[in-house]
């Protein structure tokens, strides 16, 4: 049973609130009013299926989102923002390997551990795509390559052997696909010369 998440969140505060918008690119005025908010988030969730209502004294928001789905979703009247719901599944998935983690070792992980843990989750994540738009940019690459994610991955020694056998093993996956269109091919073409 995944983790609900179901329930009103009170906002307390928000330290560096107005610097993270700017970083966004939203607005002053918007800024200005976001900064004075103390937004009632109620969440609820079905399964895999989650409703978010952002509740405020100036504007009310809602979005819902299937987890494992990609969607983009404009937050028309907040800040005009598009954003995708990444966040969102790292923190339902963390959310849910705690979990399980908690049942084979008999642990329980407050709702706090499982935010910090998908938090640094998603800023790793974050930090990475940025090392890889860089990596291409550099090489003057619109595209990242399997050579940016090992260069990505070399801090972690870990993560750089799994990268390298996964990178290892579709090469070798593709090699296999070409070589049995390869041999279908050449039985096509035998069977025409025949005829």
């Amino acid at each position: 049973m995944p983790v609900n998440y179901s329930g009103t969140w009170d906002v307390v505060s928000n330290v560096n609130f107005e610097k993270y918008m700017i970083a966004l690119g939203i607005d002053f005025p918007t800024r200005k009013i976001a900064v004075m908010l103390k937004p009632q988030k109620v969440i609820k969730q079905e399964g895999e299926c989650f409703t978010i209502r952002t509740l405020t004294t100036f504007r009310n928001y809602e979005c819902s989102f299937k987890i494992g789905q990609e969607y983009q979703e404009l937050t028309q009247g907040m800040d005009n923002r598009v954003c995708q719901r990444l966040k969102a599944a790292v923190h339902y998935t963390v959310g849910r390997l705690c979990q399980k983690i908690g049942e084979d070792y008999r642990r329980d992980f407050s709702r706090q551990v499982m935010a910090a843990i998908a938090e640094t989750t998603y800023r790793q994540c974050d930090t990475f795509a940025k090392d890889l738009e860089a990596f291409a940019r550099h090489a003057k690459r619109s595209t990242v390559s399997a050579e940016d994610v090992k260069l990505t991955a070399r801090r972690s020694t870990a993560l750089s052997i799994f990268i390298q056998n996964k990178s290892e093993e579709l090469n070798q996956e593709q090699k296999d696909l070409k070589k049995k269109n390869t041999g279908k091919r050449k039985n096509r073409d035998t069977e025409e010369s025949r005829e």
